[in-house]
């Protein structure tokens, strides 16, 4: 089974760099956008490298999403955070 994961960047250099190194994992369907303009949710976004300090940023520029196999999800979210990137909290959630 696989899980759909968004993350926010700052730059899309950051998602350029966070994908390369999401290769080494099963993911599939990867695609790097602009973000969409929608405040509220980029409000809700936490940096996964500071979770004890959330700090939302609304300079987050691109959306990395991608699909990876369930089991390589926790590999997938350790990759993420040294990239800095951001999600929404719900997301974090495992199901």
């Amino acid at each position: 089974m696989t899980k759909h994961v968004q993350v926010y960047f700052k730059t899309e250099n950051d998602a350029e760099s966070a994908n390369a190194s999401l290769q080494k994992l099963a993911i599939e369907n990867e695609q790097i956008e602009p973000v969409p303009d929608d405040p509220p949710l980029l409000s809700r976004l936490i940096p996964l490298n500071n979770l004890n300090n959330p700090e939302t940023d609304n300079h987050l520029t691109h959306l990395l999403h991608f699909d990876v196999k369930e089991e390589e999800r926790e590999s997938a979210l350790e990759i993420i955070k040294e990239h800095k990137g951001h999600m929404d909290p719900s997301e974090l959630e495992s199901d």
